[in-house]
């Protein structure tokens, strides 16, 4: 949403995309930020520590108690978010048993956006499934394989 100058030539501004208590992290993604310090809560793990401390009375009045509240912020990093920060599908020519095969690679972010977020990088040789070997893409014969390709 964009908000004009009144018609009168003036600068357009554009209005903020994430409301307060949220900001936007990442072009059009939103997270919650209580304390405004522009990381995204949950990648936050805050440990409070209360430590409370009694004087002894110096002269008849009741004795005082101090309560010092300590906080530490550690930060956390995410891993992913989607799919594609992991990495981008593709294939390449490998050697498998002296022959030449294309291996098919994918990567699936688990957990995205989360603390817990991990990339997986899976690995398939094309024509490959749980019922069926692979099938060469080439066969080298008796002249075998180096870095994909026939000797």
């Amino acid at each position: 949403m964009l908000f004009g100058g009144g018609g009168d030539g003036g600068a357009t501004t554009a209005a903020p995309f994430c409301q307060k208590p949220y900001f936007e992290f990442s072009p059009g993604e939103c997270c919650l930020d209580l304390d405004e310090n522009r990381v995204c809560d949950s990648q936050q793990t805050t440990t409070t520590v209360r430590q409370t401390t009694t004087l002894a009375p110096a002269t008849t009045s009741a004795p005082t108690t101090t309560t010092v509240k300590i906080t530490t912020t550690t930060l956390s990093k995410i891993k992913c978010r989607v799919n594609s920060d992991c990495g981008e599908y593709h294939e390449e020519k490998v050697c498998y048993n002296e022959d030449v095969y294309i291996q098919r690679v994918s990567y699936t972010c688990r957990n995205p956006g989360t603390v817990e977020s991990e990339c997986i990088e899976k690995r398939i040789f094309e024509g490959q499934s749980a019922w069926t070997p692979p099938s060469p893409h080439k066969t080298c014969g008796s002249r075998g394989c180096k870095d994909g390709e026939c000797l």
